[in-house]
């Protein structure tokens, strides 16, 4: 709903760009791009692209990094963790969690970043302390943009119903 708004307001923009006696002949007609989003959902994007009847639309995919996670692959048992535990503790390394169910069952989770600049400093610092098993995950969000190429003034005029466009 968001994206609809700003939409919106940037079509009104161009309205109030374009005065309403201004005339775009064929050898001077230009096309405007759009791009909207961006969407988590596609279906909801799918739903909006059908409303623009025949106006050249493609959705585009992108990834965004949410977060990487940095861990001690698992170990054999849960004495094995404990003592990597000890270990860890030993060097100076507080911030840890041994993982006790799932897939990563006896990793210890060296903890999740957002930013590169904190994930950097986290290898380092293991590294400095002798630590170079760690293994990193990375989390991504998946984000969808639709990309718009109105050719006129004309078509601007012929998209407010999409603009209204509510489920």
């Amino acid at each position: 709903m968001r994206s609809l708004a700003l939409l919106l307001i940037l079509v009104n923009l161009i309205f109030f760009i374009y005065p309403k006696n201004h005339k775009i002949s064929a050898e001077t007609q230009t096309t405007t791009c759009f791009k909207i989003g961006p969407y988590k959902d596609l279906n909801q994007l799918k739903q909006i692209e059908n409303q623009f009847n025949n106006q050249k639309v493609k959705i585009e995919q992108t990834q965004q990094l949410i977060s990487t996670w940095i861990y001690l692959p698992p170990f054999k048992n849960r004495k094995a963790a404990i003592r990597a535990k000890y270990k860890l503790k030993q060097k100076g390394i507080d911030h840890f969690m041994i993982i006790t169910t799932g897939k990563f069952k006896y990793a210890i989770s060296l903890g999740f970043f957002s930013q590169t600049k904190y994930i950097n400093r986290r290898i380092k610092e293991l590294k400095a302390k002798g630590f170079h098993n760690f293994k990193q995950q990375e989390r991504y969000k998946t984000n969808y943009w639709l990309t718009v190429k109105l050719p006129s003034e004309e078509s601007l005029k012929n998209i407010k119903h999409v603009l209204c466009y509510e489920k």
